[in-house]
């Protein structure tokens, strides 16, 4: 069941915020459905914040309205995760306290570029050695709640070395640190050894989903262990 809201459209560069304030209540993004029948601006559903039960909509109309969380709101992400080189007593990463090995570090998938490694500075994650989840994983905290339907990866071959690569994986997500991860993707990377510097990232589609903190396992890998070069939610 859905009620109808009456708001004046606020500026957003999406068509769902995950979060809007609306006549002074707030409320959270549930999911895309169809609300043609009601006349809303938008496919997007909502619940009261902190009072779920009620689906809400929103039509033109006089109530001040605004997107408070993505939109035009700019998130800062912030990426963790063991890496190659890092030592951890008992093999198995607390991720809220995890340190990153500085030359590949987990927040390096941040940024789309051709693998490089020179010195003590690559631009791309090395999981902990020939290890898979839950060592082979990071964590990305987008920085705050979005709309996600995809993620782009771009699987690493550890630059000059073509001996690395991610093979299957899965991806999980969750909006609150209190909430049970969510598996939305369980696939398989291409094997870029042989094509050392591909173009484009792989496009891995989703039911959008509305989440701050995503899991990312390598589940295998190609070589001498997993890592990737790119990685981001959309």
């Amino acid at each position: 069941m859905y009620l109808r809201v009456a708001a004046s459209a606020g500026p957003t560069s999406s068509p769902c915020c995950p979060q809007k304030i609306v006549g002074g209540v707030s409320y959270s993004l549930v999911q895309e459905a169809d609300t043609s029948t009601f006349n809303c601006l938008t496919n997007c559903a909502y619940q009261e914040t902190g009072n779920p039960g009620r689906l809400f909509c929103f039509a033109a109309g006089g109530l001040d309205a605004e997107c408070v969380s993505g939109g035009n709101h700019e998130c800062e992400p912030v990426v963790s995760g063991l890496s190659y080189g890092d030592f951890h007593p008992g093999g198995i990463p607390d991720e809220d306290r995890e340190v990153d090995d500085i030359t590949f570090q987990a927040f390096n998938v941040i940024t789309n570029q051709s693998d490089s490694w020179i010195g003590a500075v690559a631009n791309y994650w090395l999981a902990n050695g020939k290890r898979v989840a839950p060592v082979g994983r990071f964590f990305y905290d987008i920085g705050c709640s979005k709309l996600i339907r995809k993620f782009m990866i771009k699987n690493t071959h550890s630059a000059d070395h073509n001996n690395a690569g991610t093979a299957n994986f899965k991806i999980y997500v969750r909006n609150e640190q209190t909430e049970p991860w969510s598996l939305v993707v369980s696939d398989r990377l291409q094997d870029v050894r042989k094509n050392p510097n591909p173009l484009f990232p792989e496009e891995i589609l989703v039911s959008a989903t509305v989440a701050r903190f995503v899991r990312f396992d390598i589940e295998s890998y190609y070589g001498d262990g997993g890592g990737l070069q790119y990685f981001v939610p959309m």
